[in-house]
């Protein structure tokens, strides 16, 4: 349950975005109170027609994912918190690409996802939530299908602000598609095309 505080609130427009996210709540002259997991896209329209003063969050305490369930290539909806600058923040999904083994740590280290369009960079990768991509896909896991996965902000965060299990990608998903765009932000070379490299230099 989120409750977003308000200097006036606009009852009747606040109505008609809660039955366009067919999420259910209270609406007064200074607070919208919503039940449920509040995802991106409502709350940016939240941000952005409202100027909300103050949030409270009472998700706190959902059940949290139990910590040897988190693998890589594993997606999840992420509570990434309120927003802080550029960062990417509130509920969205998240893909675990910290590698497995990490069962007895409280972090993972995770890509956030975005249902915005993003301008053309080497460090985003968009595509669609599909069973082409996921080992076991679920439609009705995800509100929208387009997504772009933002390798510019790969992040640690505590297991707790994992909140619901989407799915798992395929390892060719993870191979061919993601593992470009995570060593293009961080700049790191693959093994195979430095020993290619030698192998031409030495010839």
């Amino acid at each position: 349950m989120l409750k977003v505080h308000l200097n006036n609130c606009d009852i009747a427009k606040a109505a008609i975005l809660l039955t366009k996210y067919n999420m259910e709540g209270s609406i007064t002259s200074k607070a919208i109170t919503i039940s449920g997991i509040v995802e991106e896209e409502l709350a940016e329209e939240l941000l952005r027609d409202f100027e909300p003063i103050g949030f409270t969050n009472f998700d706190a305490n959902l059940k949290t994912i139990s910590y040897s369930s988190v693998s890589r290539g594993q997606v999840y909806l992420c509570d990434f918190g309120s927003i802080h600058g550029s960062e990417q923040a509130y509920m969205r999904p998240a893909i675990v690409i910290q590698n497995n083994g990490n069962e007895h740590k409280s972090t993972t280290i995770v890509i956030p996802c975005t249902s915005k369009g993003k301008y053309n960079s080497h460090s985003h990768l968009s595509f669609d939530w599909s069973n082409e991509i996921m080992k076991d896909w679920d439609p009705n896991s995800f509100s929208f299908v387009r997504s772009t996965a933002l390798a510019d902000q790969i992040t640690t965060i505590d297991k707790s602000r994992l909140k619901r299990y989407l799915g798992t990608l395929t390892d060719d998903f993870m191979e061919s598609q993601l593992e470009p765009i995570i060593r293009n932000s961080l700049n790191i070379e693959r093994q195979d095309d430095n020993q290619n490299l030698n192998e031409t230099t030495e010839d």
